[in-house]
């Protein structure tokens, strides 16, 4: 589509090495990749384009840029092992990105986010105030960053408008 219908020229991606293969098959389609130099265990993102599609995945070192928790970048660490392990991984075994994903979020954090869903399907934002729609998002914000929520029998709503 984005090829034929956009005549897009460009596209950036990451960890999608399918598209590399879908590419190479497309009239005036070419891969590119950014050069990496490795020194001491860790990568050095040159500013270099080079031809062709690379093929390493730098993910592990980019979540580590980022700053993701050491202990959540060991597991990681460990299921790409014993994903290139042979026969490592049997029938019914998650693929390494579902794998990969439940390292990041734990079954609370989906049911977290589907109870916010739900509230949030069924508010009726036409039906409440600007201060009601600020006292959910604070809700929420407290629900997400793990925070007690305070009291909701209407003592801040009132307090505000005193």
């Amino acid at each position: 589509y984005l090829h034929d219908d956009v005549r897009c020229r460009t596209i950036v991606a990451t960890h999608y090495y399918g598209l590399a293969a879908k590419v190479e098959s497309l009239p005036g389609g070419r891969n590119a990749h950014l050069a990496v130099k490795e020194e001491r265990g860790g990568i050095v993102f040159l500013r270099t384009l080079l031809p062709g599609a690379t093929d390493k995945s730098y993910g592990l070192h980019v979540a580590e840029l980022a700053g993701l928790p050491p202990k959540i970048l060991q597991e990681a660490r460990k299921l790409l092992r014993n994903r290139d392990a042979p026969g490592e991984r049997g029938e019914g075994s998650p693929t390494p990105r579902r794998a990969i994903q439940s390292v990041l979020w734990t079954d609370a954090d989906h049911e977290q986010g589907r109870e916010m869903l739900d509230e949030l399907k069924a508010l009726k934002p036409a039906g409440i105030t600007p201060l009601e729609a600020l006292a959910w998002l604070t809700r929420w914000r407290q629900r997400l960053d793990g925070t007690p929520s305070p009291p909701t029998d209407g003592s801040n709503e009132k307090a505000a408008q005193d």
